[in-house]
């Protein structure tokens, strides 16, 4: 019952309280959904679908990182299609 009272005090808020109500919900639902998706994403490139392991890519020698970035990419790139011909 709290949460439906809750619901029913932010609906007697004037109109600028609940839009900026919903502005920090939705900011903040997006920020968890960004951080997810960069962690999901990091572990998939981190040596599943490529085919260079993580730490040979971090530590190749004098690599700059958008060196490390354009390989990390193309090798992604490339095991993507070799999935996708499967």
């Amino acid at each position: 019952m709290d949460f439906i009272n809750s619901i029913q005090n932010i609906q007697q808020k004037p109109r600028h309280v609940r839009q900026r109500i919903l502005f920090i919900s939705v900011a903040i639902c997006m920020v968890v959904i960004i951080i997810s998706w960069l962690m999901v994403t990091s572990r998939r490139i981190s040596g599943t679908m490529t085919n260079i392991p993580y730490e040979e890519i971090v530590t190749s020698a004098g690599a700059s990182p958008l060196e490390i970035l354009k390989t990390t990419f193309a090798e992604t790139i490339e095991s993507i299609k070799a999935h996708a011909k499967k």
